[in-house]
């Protein structure tokens, strides 16, 4: 049997189907220990002073704070509410939000291949051509103020220059140790179920 939890004190605890109900938690109790806890009758009388809507009288519990309502479980369990339910939420407009982070990118077509002239998209292909070590797609964007997805649609990065990155790839594959490369192949492993 469980012990009993409720002491003389308790005198604003309800008594449930063998539950005592205080402060939002549900207490099992030992029903042979009904000297200590408040009687069922008691526990009925309180019920009468009991609300569920703002007008009508709330009890106050032993700490001192409103319970606004009661919701009875499919259990004969009851849940009690500390703070009023609020029945609908209000509707949010764009106006009553903070301004954005972040600017978002405007649907001008400000981040399209039109958006450069031939001397540019010249310009872009012979950069890409001449080092794309080191101008890669990421610097050539930000050169010319545009997503890396532009620059890759305007030029690809050279066979020759891919052969390498493999290369390296490789290299550094072979000087990992056994734990970083099964991390690696489980990570792989797992984009691939995606």
């Amino acid at each position: 049997m469980f012990k009993s939890i409720a002491r003389q004190s308790m005198n604003t605890a309800r008594v449930y189907s063998g539950l005592v109900v205080q402060n939002l938690r549900f207490v099992q109790i030992s029903p042979f220990s009904s000297s200590n806890l408040v009687s069922a009758k008691q526990a009925k009388d309180s019920e009468q002073n009991f609300s569920s809507s703002p007008e009508e009288p709330f009890i106050v519990s032993r700490f001192g704070t409103k319970i606004f309502h009661r919701h009875t479980m499919p259990d004969k369990s009851v849940f009690e509410a500390r703070i009023p339910i609020i029945e609908e939420a209000p509707t949010i407009t764009y106006d009553m939000l903070p301004p954005p982070i972040n600017k978002s990118v405007k649907a001008d077509g400000s981040y399209t291949i039109d958006k450069f002239d031939e001397s540019q998209i010249e310009e872009i292909k012979r950069l890409r051509k001449e080092d794309p070590a080191h101008w890669t797609r990421g610097i050539l964007a930000k050169k010319f103020g545009c997503k890396s997805i532009v620059i890759s649609k305007i030029t690809k990065c050279p066979s020759w220059r891919l052969e390498e990155i493999r290369s390296e790839n490789d290299q550094k594959w072979l000087k990992m140790g056994f734990k970083k490369r099964l991390i690696l192949t489980n990570r792989l492993k797992r984009r691939l179920a995606w």
